[in-house]
């Protein structure tokens, strides 16, 4: 199946995907409580389960009442179009008329849902409020003309392809066309990659005032990956002054991230 096959095929199977997780408000919903009362384990009831649910280092946003937080995903008894549960870990107590979102811009969501292969209907903006966790072999994702707007906390990746405890997880995941525009002030990455053979190809990030990246990738252990296309143009979406400068690329020290990669066309 040639690529404009695919593209059209999963334009129609993933947008709505992608709208069906926009917000869902608590008013109206069936909850085991009329707020999340504890820090910590909460389970909450949705009468419509959205499409792409899913325990794989998945995040949801809550917002509305309490501190603003994106929250872990543990248990999913959701069937999609019914009825169910999800458990969820919370870091602080939310009142009545919360609402419960995609801290992804729905793109996890859609990502789940499509098995790993997903093309994002151009002009779409993702508010991203916690890292996009792509965790599949064989994967794909087209990003052309979709921009993520990164304010994830604490320094964490904007996107995080692989993970922490084993790089030889997943292989062989292609991005392509990714724009990241930071959108709080922080010294981590806007794609971080732990996997094997991953391709980035033609990734851009926008400046920002008032806003900015550390690094643009970082590779921590992946062994035969490959950056084309990287447009380092933009000198204000990276921090550098006194106490920090960053880079486009960077892998960091330590015995178990030997980074082997092959870049080129890039400026």
């Amino acid at each position: 199946m040639n690529r404009s096959t695919v593209t059209k095929a999963l334009l129609r199977a993933l947008i709505p995907a992608l709208v069906v997780f926009g917000s869902v408000s608590t008013t109206g919903l069936s909850l085991q409580s009329s707020r999340l009362a504890l820090v910590g384990p909460n389970t909450i009831t949705l009468p419509n389960c959205p499409k792409g649910l899913s325990t794989n280092d998945h995040f949801l946003y809550i917002a509305g009442t309490g501190i603003p937080e994106a929250v872990k995903v543990t248990v999913v008894n959701c069937t999609p179009g019914a009825g169910g549960t999800i458990s969820l870990v919370a870091t602080s107590v939310h009142g009545d008329g919360y609402t419960i979102s995609s801290a992804t811009g729905g793109i996890k969501e859609a990502w789940e849902d499509a098995h790993g292969v997903l093309v994002l209907p151009p002009g779409h903006i993702a508010t991203m409020y916690a890292p996009l966790h792509l965790e599949k072999s064989n994967a794909y994702m087209d990003l052309s003309g979709a921009t993520l707007v990164c304010n994830v906390p604490n320094n964490g990746p904007c996107v995080k392809i692989g993970n922490d405890s084993n790089p030889g997880a997943y292989s062989n995941i292609t991005i392509t066309n990714l724009t990241c525009k930071p959108g709080t002030k922080s010294t981590g990455p806007c794609l971080e990659d732990n996997a094997q053979h991953t391709r980035i190809l033609g990734m851009t990030a926008m400046g920002n005032p008032g806003s900015y990246f550390g690094y643009y990738i970082q590779t921590d252990n992946d062994q035969s990956m490959e950056i084309s296309g990287l447009n380092t143009n933009s000198t204000t979406a990276l921090r550098c002054d006194m106490s920090f400068c960053g880079s486009a690329v960077y892998n960091p020290a330590g015995p178990d991230n030997a980074a082997v990669g092959w870049i080129h066309d890039s400026n």
